[in-house]
């Protein structure tokens, strides 16, 4: 089990939080047929995702996959962003974050994040609404090699069938105990006084041949 279509009363078993989880963090009630992912507000100076327990994920299945997901933001602050994560020792994502006056998608890639390294985005363009899909395509770089590299490419679209490439194709690395996962996000800034969320329409899960 890979897919969630968030119909039913609880998260499929593939789930794993990042950390032992509390209840207030998510909800499949508030808006049926979605799960409402709340936002964690950084507590600290952090950097980047690795300290962060409110990222929903699931184990990699597949050599050779394409990740789609729907997403309805809505942020409460400046800063807030959401996301199709993958994530290991290294990390990389697609988003969406509240800035001023606009909403803004990027490509963001955290290196050696474990020892607290910051993220870095490679590429970020204006969006032109709060709901969007992500789509995340991974893929052997050499499929004739002992242990293949592996690759990951991220695009978006406004109506899930027209995606668009954002950023270039990144490295999957391994997570510390287990191989790399995928999944979701929702972060605010610190400071923050008041949880945003994001509504997650579908989480889909496809193997490439």
């Amino acid at each position: 089990q890979v897919n969630d279509e968030f119909s039913e009363p609880d998260l499929g078993l593939q789930w794993q939080w990042n950390s032992n989880y509390k209840k207030e963090w998510y909800s499949l009630t508030e808006n049926e047929g979605y799960l409402r992912l709340f936002s964690e507000i950084y507590l600290n100076d952090e950097d980047n995702l690795w300290n962060i327990g409110r990222l929903l994920l699931q184990k990699i299945p597949a050599p050779k996959l394409t990740v789609e997901t729907k997403l309805d933001f809505n942020p409460e602050n400046i800063g807030e962003k959401a996301g199709l994560l993958v994530y290991g020792m290294d990390y990389s994502y697609i988003g969406i974050e509240k800035r001023s006056d606009s909403y803004i998608l990027s490509l963001v890639v955290c290196k050696d994040a474990s020892n607290g390294k910051a993220e870095e985005i490679t590429e970020e363009i204006k969006s032109e609404g709060k709901q969007i899909y992500f789509k995340a395509i991974i893929y052997p770089k050499n499929e004739d090699d002992i242990i293949p590299e592996v690759i990951c490419s991220y695009s978006y679209s406004i109506d899930g069938k027209n995606y668009k490439s954002l950023g270039k194709p990144l490295i999957v690395k391994e997570g510390r105990w287990v191989g790399a996962k995928i999944g979701l996000f929702s972060i605010s800034p610190k400071g923050s006084t008041k949880n945003g969320y994001v509504d997650i329409d579908w989480f889909r899960v496809y193997e490439n041949k």
